[in-house]
């Protein structure tokens, strides 16, 4: 690779990160942590929907309660992905 085409290279790679020089393990890490922490704030959302309980009006609990069915299958699909990634993290530190 010529000089030329080596430094265009190495000027995109260094603009692509921000203007900070990752290596590819450092990126692929502050993308799973981007990914974690949207994770736990969707869980978070979700746990802070149950803790509100149930409205008093009959019709409104029939829709929470359909709604918390739905809501429960996210918050398992979200912990497990959660999980995964954590399991990623540990092993890129």
């Amino acid at each position: 690779m010529n000089g030329e085409k080596h430094y265009q290279r190495v000027k995109l790679n260094h603009l692509k990160n921000n203007g900070a020089f990752m290596s590819k393990t450092e990126n692929e890490k502050e993308q799973l942590i981007k990914k974690r922490d949207e994770l736990r704030s969707r869980l978070e959302a979700i746990e802070k929907d149950y803790r509100q309980g149930l409205d008093a009006d009959s019709e409104e609990q029939a829709v929470q309660l359909e709604n918390a069915e739905v809501q429960e299958a996210i918050a398992k699909s979200t912990s497990e992905e959660l999980q995964r990634i954590e399991e990623k993290l540990a092993k890129l530190s």
